[in-house]
């Protein structure tokens, strides 16, 4: 086993530890490891999760710890079936594509370094150690740089070097090149170390600002390896050199980690009803839209879809939609007593797709979704009876996912005959 399959296995015990509660901290790392997997390792774990959360009539239960990819294929009444394996690997590809250039931005990742600074379980991160310390042995040799910042934010380097039977007789010097500024307490460097060490370094932030103390870095760490009998140590030239990096993560998670409001999609999302009631207690639709911007959306938009834990909302960025705050009296002008469909035409004279009422109200004004980008459409109210008899609102989204779209919405428009629907890409 080689260090990249410790790693995950670290990021599987990662996932076992918070399918069922998860903080943002650990939601943070899982989602990163999650996309440095390859699709096998990542559908290994997503098969463990989906086994653990699901029901006995194969409806998953629990809320996946990856942030926005979806637990499986939604199914009528709002819940979500397990993905099969193509199916999970097109969901994969797509928000790796989708969020690589955000995780890009976020600097370089590392399981472990990650994984012992923000979710600080130190029998997984000593099963990784005796891991990785085997894999050596199996390789006969290997060099192993590891970064993380203890309980107070102080970032901590740990080395772990493994010579090769080959090379067993010569010498080791230890370099380590880091960030302008920071120091390496009791380090010289070119030290020489012994062909089996382990070595932990406490490092100086004295020299950089606070600002950057606070960030996160790449430590480079090489042993070159010289012939034990040559004697001018300074212009030897090294037999062989071995280098790898270190990561020290950053003193907290960035913000904002996966931008939701500008994602180039339309996502939909099952959240449970405890959570949409801890926001606002017996109204989905406030509580919908809330939820959704408190994920980091423009806004969010409940579908009609629910069952007996989970309802179902349309998450839209900026790409998508803008919010504003119309007043009552504007509204009343347009439909009197009707705010739902003069949201909608409000919006539509202010030059948008269409819009829609988030449920938002007070005194004077009133929310408006208004809608930049989506397809709008007048299925005959017969069409929809044939989806869903006596609910338009729930007929409107699975017709517009039986024409191939994310998800749709009823505008309130209504002739007698036919309907708007709001259907998203």
């Amino acid at each position: 086993m080689g260090i990249e399959a410790c790693n995950a296995v670290l990021a599987g015990d990662l996932f076992n530890k918070i399918t069922n509660k998860v903080s943002e901290k650990e939601s943070y790392v899982a989602t990163r490891a999650f996309f440095t997997m390859t699709e096998r390792e990542a559908f290994t774990n997503y098969k463990k999760f989906a086994k653990s959360n699901t029901g006995g009539g194969g409806e998953i239960n629990g809320n996946f710890f990856v942030k926005l990819m979806p637990v499986g294929v939604r199914i009528a009444g709002g819940g979500f079936r397990e993905f099969t394996e193509g199916e999970f690997r097109q969901e994969f590809s797509k928000w790796k594509t989708l969020i690589s250039e955000q995780i890009n931005n976020q600097g370089e990742f590392s399981i472990e370094s990650y994984f012992n600074s923000f979710v600080r379980d130190e029998n997984s991160i000593q099963a990784w150690r005796d891991c990785v310390i085997a894999a050596f042995e199996d390789d006969d040799g290997g060099l192993l740089a590891f970064g993380s910042r203890d309980d107070s934010n102080n970032p901590v380097l740990e080395i772990e070097w493994r010579i090769s039977l080959e090379l067993a007789q010569n010498r080791s010097f230890l370099n380590i090149a880091t960030k302008d500024g920071v120091a390496i307490k009791g380090f010289t460097q070119r030290s020489e170390i012994a062909g089996k060490s382990n070595k932990i370094f406490l490092l100086d932030l004295k020299g950089i600002t606070d600002e950057e103390k606070s960030k996160g870095f790449t430590i480079v760490v090489t042993v070159d390896v010289i012939d034990k009998d040559d004697e001018n140590l300074n212009e030897a030239v090294p037999i062989v050199t071995v280098a790898t990096t270190a990561v020290i993560p950053p003193v907290t998670i960035p913000s904002g980690f996966i931008e939701p409001a500008t994602l180039e999609s339309v996502i939909r999302r099952a959240p449970t009803i405890a959570e949409l009631d801890a926001i606002f207690p017996g109204n989905i639709d406030v509580a919908a839209t809330r939820w959704a911007q408190q994920q980091g959306f423009v806004a969010g938009v409940w579908d009609h879809e629910i069952n007996a834990t989970n309802v179902g909302v349309i998450c839209l960025s900026s790409k998508f939609a803008e919010r504003f705050a119309p007043t009552i009296a504007e509204l009343e002008a347009i439909v009197p007593k009707n705010i739902d469909v003069a949201a909608t035409r409000w919006a539509q004279q202010q030059g948008f797709v269409a819009g829609v009422w988030d449920h938002e109200i007070n005194a004077t004004n009133v929310g408006v979704i208004a809608i930049k980008v989506a397809d709008r459409f007048n299925p005959k109210i017969a069409e929809l009876e044939a989806i869903v008899p006596g609910n338009i609102n729930v007929a409107a989204t699975r017709w517009a996912q039986q024409q191939g779209f994310v998800a749709g919405v009823w505008d309130h428009e209504n002739d007698g005959t036919r309907v708007g629907v709001i259907c998203f890409s």
